[in-house]
């Protein structure tokens, strides 16, 4: 199941419905919160950057959902060289089959 949640990141990314990096997530979500479907978060997030997500995705509204994929294997499946803490998705189709493969792992 990763595999297919990589394979879908990695679409995400091809597609331009990917926003990486939690300051560029969470600016994505306060500038146009209903553009983002989904947000997700590594597992290995930093307490801090875990908190700004999860409030900032409680105040706008945004489906959080924590991933079981450290920041290395996000960064590797979104094709990104630097870490990757945060992600939004902003495609619906794109969120809603990433959310349906999560709740399966």
């Amino acid at each position: 199941m990763k595999a297919q949640l990589c394979k879908y990141l990695g679409l995400c990314a091809a597609s331009r419905s990917a926003v990486c990096g939690s300051e560029l997530a969470l600016g994505a979500v306060r500038k146009n919160p209903a553009k983002v479907n989904l947000m997700l978060l590594a597992s290995d997030a930093s307490a801090r950057t875990e908190k700004q997500v999860t409030d900032k995705c409680a105040f706008y509204k945004v489906k959080l959902i924590k991933l079981d994929l450290t920041m290395t294997e996000l960064s590797d499946a979104l094709g990104k060289s630097s870490l990757c803490a945060a992600c939004a998705i902003t495609n619906k189709g794109l969120a809603e089959k990433i959310e349906e493969l999560t709740l399966q792992l």
